[in-house]
């Protein structure tokens, strides 16, 4: 990896390589990962590399050289449009009472 662009998202397991039993129940002992989007470099020696979106554990960005305030600007960023969108997403939700009158 040559530069972090941004962060997408983040993830605690991976839900498709994960067996029935272990998606239907408490996710134990998982690493956080980071969607990244970037420039990764393609092969060993790759100078110039590729833009490209992947998911990486924190010790793939540290093994990419990733910088504390690279990494601090990034997920200040993710979070800020996180809970702009979780605040957004929000209120197309009926409220409890809301929800309450329609059943009775």
């Amino acid at each position: 990896m040559h530069e972090v662009d941004y962060f997408l998202g983040t993830r605690y397991c991976e839900p498709s390589r994960m067996k029935a039993k272990q998606r239907r129940n408490k996710v134990e002992n998982s690493t956080l990962e980071f969607c990244v989007h970037g420039n990764f470099a393609c092969e060993v020696g790759d100078q110039r590399g590729e833009i490209d979106t992947r998911w990486l554990a924190m010790d793939e960005l540290i093994e990419a050289a990733c910088s504390r305030e690279e990494f601090e600007d990034a997920y200040k960023a993710y979070l800020k449009a996180l809970k702009k969108t979780f605040e957004r997403d929000a209120k197309r939700l009926k409220t409890a009472a809301e929800l309450a009158d329609e059943s009775d």
